[in-house]
Protein backbone atom coordinates (compact mmCIF):
# COMPACT_ATOMS: atom_id res chain seq x y z
CA UNK A 1 0.00 0.00 0.00
CA UNK A 2 2.90 2.43 1.00
CA UNK A 3 4.43 2.05 -2.36
CA UNK A 4 0.81 2.40 -4.60
CA UNK A 5 0.94 5.99 -2.66
CA UNK A 6 4.55 6.91 -3.19
CA UNK A 7 4.97 5.61 -6.73
CA UNK A 8 8.96 5.70 -5.76
CA UNK A 9 10.16 1.90 -5.39
CA UNK A 10 13.72 2.69 -5.08
CA UNK A 11 13.71 6.82 -3.31
CA UNK A 12 14.71 8.78 -6.72
CA UNK A 13 12.05 11.11 -5.89
CA UNK A 14 12.12 13.39 -3.11
CA UNK A 15 12.21 11.85 0.10
CA UNK A 16 9.18 11.38 1.90
CA UNK A 17 7.10 12.25 -0.76
CA UNK A 18 3.82 10.66 -2.30
CA UNK A 19 2.66 11.02 -6.28
CA UNK A 20 0.26 13.22 -5.81
CA UNK A 21 2.17 15.55 -3.54
CA UNK A 22 4.89 15.68 -6.69
CA UNK A 23 2.28 16.34 -8.82
CA UNK A 24 0.48 19.21 -6.53
CA UNK A 25 4.09 20.58 -6.13
CA UNK A 26 5.12 20.75 -9.97
CA UNK A 27 1.62 22.28 -11.03
CA UNK A 28 2.27 24.95 -8.20
CA UNK A 29 5.82 25.63 -9.64
CA UNK A 30 4.41 26.46 -13.05
CA UNK A 31 1.97 28.62 -11.58
CA UNK A 32 -1.37 27.11 -11.11
CA UNK A 33 -3.42 26.84 -7.61
CA UNK A 34 -3.09 23.83 -6.17
CA UNK A 35 -4.34 22.04 -3.51
CA UNK A 36 -4.00 18.62 -2.64
CA UNK A 37 -6.39 17.01 0.00
CA UNK A 38 -7.24 13.81 1.01
CA UNK A 39 -10.18 12.50 3.09
CA UNK A 40 -10.01 10.94 6.33
CA UNK A 41 -6.39 10.10 5.86
CA UNK A 42 -3.25 11.94 7.10
CA UNK A 43 -0.74 10.00 3.97
CA UNK A 44 2.11 9.90 2.33
CA UNK A 45 0.33 10.39 -1.10
CA UNK A 46 -0.63 14.04 -0.77
CA UNK A 47 3.30 14.50 0.80
CA UNK A 48 5.22 16.65 -1.44
CA UNK A 49 8.76 15.65 1.11
CA UNK A 50 10.28 17.70 3.50
CA UNK A 51 11.85 20.08 1.07
CA UNK A 52 8.48 21.29 -0.08
CA UNK A 53 5.94 24.40 1.14
CA UNK A 54 3.00 22.10 -0.22
CA UNK A 55 0.53 21.54 3.01
CA UNK A 56 -2.08 19.02 2.23
CA UNK A 57 -5.51 19.67 3.63
CA UNK A 58 -7.30 16.69 5.55
CA UNK A 59 -11.22 16.87 5.47
CA UNK A 60 -13.04 14.82 7.32
CA UNK A 61 -16.25 12.50 6.24
CA UNK A 62 -17.86 13.28 9.36
CA UNK A 63 -18.72 16.69 8.92
CA UNK A 64 -16.43 20.33 9.46
CA UNK A 65 -17.03 20.96 13.09
CA UNK A 66 -15.13 24.81 14.07
CA UNK A 67 -11.88 24.45 16.08
CA UNK A 68 -13.40 25.85 19.54
CA UNK A 69 -9.59 26.06 21.60
CA UNK A 70 -11.99 27.24 25.09
CA UNK A 71 -14.70 25.18 26.94
CA UNK A 72 -18.23 26.54 26.38
CA UNK A 73 -18.62 28.41 29.32
CA UNK A 74 -15.09 30.04 28.98
CA UNK A 75 -15.25 33.69 28.34
CA UNK A 76 -11.20 33.89 28.22
CA UNK A 77 -9.99 33.62 24.37
CA UNK A 78 -6.91 31.25 23.79
CA UNK A 79 -6.69 31.52 20.68
CA UNK A 80 -4.80 34.76 19.73
CA UNK A 81 -2.79 33.87 22.62
CA UNK A 82 -2.42 30.28 20.51
CA UNK A 83 -1.55 32.11 17.45
CA UNK A 84 1.39 34.47 19.15
CA UNK A 85 2.90 31.49 21.34
CA UNK A 86 3.07 28.87 18.27
CA UNK A 87 4.49 32.10 15.73
CA UNK A 88 7.56 32.59 17.97
CA UNK A 89 10.92 31.36 16.89
CA UNK A 90 13.76 31.79 19.19
CA UNK A 91 17.50 31.18 19.15
CA UNK A 92 16.46 28.17 21.37
CA UNK A 93 13.79 26.67 19.61
CA UNK A 94 13.94 23.23 18.31
CA UNK A 95 12.77 21.47 15.07
CA UNK A 96 10.73 19.84 16.84
CA UNK A 97 8.81 22.59 19.06
CA UNK A 98 8.63 24.68 15.21
CA UNK A 99 7.46 21.90 13.69
CA UNK A 100 4.18 21.35 16.38
CA UNK A 101 4.03 25.72 16.04
CA UNK A 102 3.35 25.36 12.20
CA UNK A 103 1.23 22.39 12.00
CA UNK A 104 -1.12 24.05 14.42
CA UNK A 105 -1.49 27.22 13.03
CA UNK A 106 -1.88 25.50 10.01
CA UNK A 107 -4.24 23.34 11.32
CA UNK A 108 -6.35 26.30 12.91
CA UNK A 109 -6.36 28.03 9.25
CA UNK A 110 -7.54 24.93 7.53
CA UNK A 111 -10.27 24.67 9.72
CA UNK A 112 -10.84 28.24 9.56
CA UNK A 113 -11.22 28.23 5.31
CA UNK A 114 -13.09 24.61 5.51
CA UNK A 115 -15.97 26.16 7.47
CA UNK A 116 -15.69 29.17 5.38
CA UNK A 117 -15.82 27.46 1.84
CA UNK A 118 -17.33 24.01 2.44
CA UNK A 119 -19.56 23.38 4.89
CA UNK A 120 -21.72 25.77 3.02
CA UNK A 121 -21.82 23.75 -0.16
CA UNK A 122 -24.97 22.48 -1.81
CA UNK A 123 -24.75 18.90 -3.02
CA UNK A 124 -27.83 18.07 -5.58
CA UNK A 125 -27.15 15.08 -6.09
CA UNK A 126 -25.44 13.25 -2.61
CA UNK A 127 -24.50 9.21 -2.41
CA UNK A 128 -27.40 7.80 -1.22
CA UNK A 129 -27.13 6.33 2.11
CA UNK A 130 -24.89 6.28 5.25
CA UNK A 131 -22.40 3.73 4.79
CA UNK A 132 -18.59 5.17 4.64
CA UNK A 133 -18.23 5.28 1.09
CA UNK A 134 -21.35 6.99 0.69
CA UNK A 135 -19.96 9.99 3.82
CA UNK A 136 -16.06 9.36 2.03
CA UNK A 137 -17.99 10.83 -1.51
CA UNK A 138 -20.11 13.07 -0.06
CA UNK A 139 -16.74 14.89 1.54
CA UNK A 140 -15.33 14.89 -1.74
CA UNK A 141 -17.56 16.67 -3.72
CA UNK A 142 -17.97 20.06 -1.72
CA UNK A 143 -14.28 20.14 -2.14
CA UNK A 144 -14.66 20.23 -6.17
CA UNK A 145 -17.87 22.10 -5.66
CA UNK A 146 -15.91 24.72 -3.87
CA UNK A 147 -12.76 25.63 -5.86
CA UNK A 148 -13.78 28.67 -6.73
CA UNK A 149 -14.33 30.67 -3.70
CA UNK A 150 -10.94 28.97 -2.50
CA UNK A 151 -9.13 30.05 -5.59
CA UNK A 152 -7.68 26.35 -6.66
CA UNK A 153 -7.93 25.46 -10.59
CA UNK A 154 -5.93 22.53 -9.75
CA UNK A 155 -7.56 19.83 -7.11
CA UNK A 156 -5.75 16.52 -6.10
CA UNK A 157 -8.08 14.69 -4.16
CA UNK A 158 -7.35 11.57 -2.27
CA UNK A 159 -9.52 8.71 -0.82
CA UNK A 160 -9.21 4.82 0.64
CA UNK A 161 -11.79 2.49 -0.29
CA UNK A 162 -10.94 -0.29 1.72
CA UNK A 163 -12.79 -3.79 2.61
CA UNK A 164 -11.72 -5.89 -0.49
CA UNK A 165 -9.00 -8.28 1.15
CA UNK A 166 -11.71 -10.91 0.76
CA UNK A 167 -10.39 -14.24 1.66
CA UNK A 168 -13.87 -15.71 2.55
CA UNK A 169 -17.23 -15.65 0.85
CA UNK A 170 -15.68 -13.73 -2.00
CA UNK A 171 -18.97 -13.48 -4.01
CA UNK A 172 -21.02 -12.08 -1.04
CA UNK A 173 -18.62 -9.66 0.02
CA UNK A 174 -17.70 -8.50 -3.52
CA UNK A 175 -21.57 -7.99 -4.44
CA UNK A 176 -22.19 -5.82 -1.56
CA UNK A 177 -18.97 -3.89 -2.02
CA UNK A 178 -19.98 -3.04 -5.91
CA UNK A 179 -23.18 -1.88 -4.86
CA UNK A 180 -21.64 0.68 -2.85
CA UNK A 181 -18.94 1.80 -5.48
CA UNK A 182 -21.69 1.88 -7.92
CA UNK A 183 -23.86 4.25 -5.61
CA UNK A 184 -20.82 6.59 -5.14
CA UNK A 185 -19.59 7.06 -8.48
CA UNK A 186 -22.94 7.06 -9.79
CA UNK A 187 -23.59 10.59 -7.44
CA UNK A 188 -20.12 11.62 -9.13
CA UNK A 189 -21.29 11.06 -12.27
CA UNK A 190 -24.93 13.16 -11.52
CA UNK A 191 -22.76 16.20 -9.26
CA UNK A 192 -20.31 16.81 -11.80
CA UNK A 193 -22.55 16.47 -14.87
CA UNK A 194 -25.56 18.71 -12.89
CA UNK A 195 -22.95 21.70 -12.51
CA UNK A 196 -21.24 21.79 -15.89
CA UNK A 197 -17.65 20.11 -14.17
CA UNK A 198 -17.93 16.30 -15.80
CA UNK A 199 -15.26 17.74 -18.60
CA UNK A 200 -12.81 19.13 -15.73
CA UNK A 201 -12.63 15.94 -13.30
CA UNK A 202 -11.13 12.47 -14.06
CA UNK A 203 -11.68 9.39 -11.17
CA UNK A 204 -9.17 7.11 -10.80
CA UNK A 205 -9.10 3.69 -9.15
CA UNK A 206 -5.86 1.86 -8.35
CA UNK A 207 -5.01 -1.02 -6.25
CA UNK A 208 -1.87 -2.13 -4.29
CA UNK A 209 -2.42 -5.66 -5.88
CA UNK A 210 -5.34 -8.16 -7.29
CA UNK A 211 -6.66 -11.37 -6.46
CA UNK A 212 -5.75 -15.10 -7.12
CA UNK A 213 -7.86 -16.52 -9.91
CA UNK A 214 -8.29 -19.68 -7.93
CA UNK A 215 -10.66 -19.74 -4.53
CA UNK A 216 -9.12 -20.55 -1.33
CA UNK A 217 -11.19 -23.30 1.11
CA UNK A 218 -12.83 -20.51 2.79
CA UNK A 219 -15.06 -19.62 -0.96
CA UNK A 220 -12.63 -16.90 -0.85
CA UNK A 221 -9.44 -15.49 -2.92
CA UNK A 222 -5.77 -14.24 -1.62
CA UNK A 223 -3.28 -12.19 -2.42
CA UNK A 224 -2.21 -11.99 -6.17
CA UNK A 225 -0.66 -9.21 -8.58
CA UNK A 226 -2.28 -7.90 -11.98
CA UNK A 227 -5.44 -6.52 -11.75
CA UNK A 228 -7.81 -4.13 -13.21
CA UNK A 229 -8.10 0.12 -13.26
CA UNK A 230 -9.99 2.28 -14.50
CA UNK A 231 -10.97 5.83 -15.09
CA UNK A 232 -13.97 8.26 -15.72
CA UNK A 233 -14.60 11.91 -16.52
CA UNK A 234 -15.74 13.74 -19.42
CA UNK A 235 -12.33 14.30 -21.15
CA UNK A 236 -11.79 10.58 -20.59
CA UNK A 237 -12.01 8.37 -23.91
CA UNK A 238 -14.16 5.52 -23.36
CA UNK A 239 -14.56 2.27 -24.70
CA UNK A 240 -11.03 1.60 -24.25
CA UNK A 241 -9.21 -1.08 -22.43
CA UNK A 242 -5.19 -1.12 -22.02
CA UNK A 243 -3.15 -4.49 -21.57
CA UNK A 244 -3.07 -7.43 -22.71
CA UNK A 245 -5.65 -10.38 -21.68
CA UNK A 246 -3.80 -13.50 -20.90
CA UNK A 247 -5.00 -16.06 -23.98
CA UNK A 248 -3.98 -19.21 -21.29
CA UNK A 249 -4.74 -18.77 -17.83
CA UNK A 250 -3.78 -21.93 -16.90
CA UNK A 251 -1.13 -23.04 -14.50
CA UNK A 252 1.62 -23.13 -17.42
CA UNK A 253 0.20 -19.97 -18.56
CA UNK A 254 2.91 -17.80 -19.59
CA UNK A 255 1.58 -14.90 -17.11
CA UNK A 256 0.56 -17.37 -14.70
CA UNK A 257 2.69 -17.10 -11.69
CA UNK A 258 1.21 -19.81 -9.86
CA UNK A 259 -2.45 -20.64 -8.07
CA UNK A 260 -3.62 -18.24 -11.08
CA UNK A 261 -1.72 -14.72 -9.74
CA UNK A 262 -0.98 -13.16 -13.19
CA UNK A 263 1.52 -11.51 -13.58
CA UNK A 264 0.37 -7.46 -15.02
CA UNK A 265 1.43 -6.02 -18.46
CA UNK A 266 1.03 -2.50 -17.42
CA UNK A 267 2.07 -0.47 -14.22
CA UNK A 268 1.15 2.16 -11.92
CA UNK A 269 2.93 4.86 -14.14
CA UNK A 270 1.24 3.69 -17.44
CA UNK A 271 -1.85 5.08 -16.63
CA UNK A 272 -0.40 8.13 -14.25
CA UNK A 273 1.60 8.92 -16.63
CA UNK A 274 -1.61 10.09 -19.05
CA UNK A 275 -3.37 11.93 -16.44
CA UNK A 276 -0.05 13.76 -15.03
CA UNK A 277 0.03 15.25 -18.28
CA UNK A 278 -3.87 15.81 -18.81
CA UNK A 279 -3.24 17.98 -15.65
CA UNK A 280 -0.67 20.09 -17.10
CA UNK A 281 2.93 18.62 -16.86
CA UNK A 282 5.44 18.31 -19.60
CA UNK A 283 7.48 15.25 -21.10
CA UNK A 284 9.73 17.33 -22.17
CA UNK A 285 10.80 19.61 -18.98
CA UNK A 286 11.81 16.74 -16.36
CA UNK A 287 8.14 17.27 -14.68
CA UNK A 288 6.95 13.59 -15.27
CA UNK A 289 10.12 12.13 -14.32
CA UNK A 290 10.51 14.01 -10.74
CA UNK A 291 7.11 13.00 -10.13
CA UNK A 292 7.50 9.34 -11.99
CA UNK A 293 11.11 8.61 -10.88
CA UNK A 294 10.75 4.86 -11.97
CA UNK A 295 8.25 5.44 -15.24
CA UNK A 296 10.63 3.68 -17.81
CA UNK A 297 12.65 1.09 -15.46
CA UNK A 298 8.83 -0.44 -15.08
CA UNK A 299 9.51 -1.36 -18.48
CA UNK A 300 5.75 -0.99 -19.40
CA UNK A 301 4.00 1.00 -22.28
CA UNK A 302 3.87 4.84 -21.11
CA UNK A 303 0.02 6.02 -21.86
CA UNK A 304 0.18 9.43 -23.00
CA UNK A 305 -3.01 12.35 -22.88
CA UNK A 306 -3.92 11.37 -26.31
CA UNK A 307 -4.49 7.60 -25.77
CA UNK A 308 -6.49 8.35 -22.45
CA UNK A 309 -7.86 11.83 -23.15
CA UNK A 310 -10.08 13.57 -25.98
CA UNK A 311 -8.63 17.04 -24.76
Amino acid sequence: QEEARRIDPFGNGNPGSGILGRMCDKLIEKGYNAKASSINVATIATSAGDDSELIPQYVSSRGITMFHPKPRKETFDPLPYIKEMNGVTALQSNIFGETWSKELNQAIHDNREQMEHLSNIVISNPAEGNDRYAKIMNAVLPIILSHKERNVDRDIIYVELGGWDHHKEMKYSLSDRYKSVNNVLTAFYNEMKSKGYWEDVTLQIVSDFGRTLTPNSSNGTDHGWGGHYFAMGGSVKGNQIFGEYPDDLTESGPYNIGRGRISPTMSWESILNSALQWMGLDDDKGELDYCLPNRFQAGTKLLSKEDVFAD
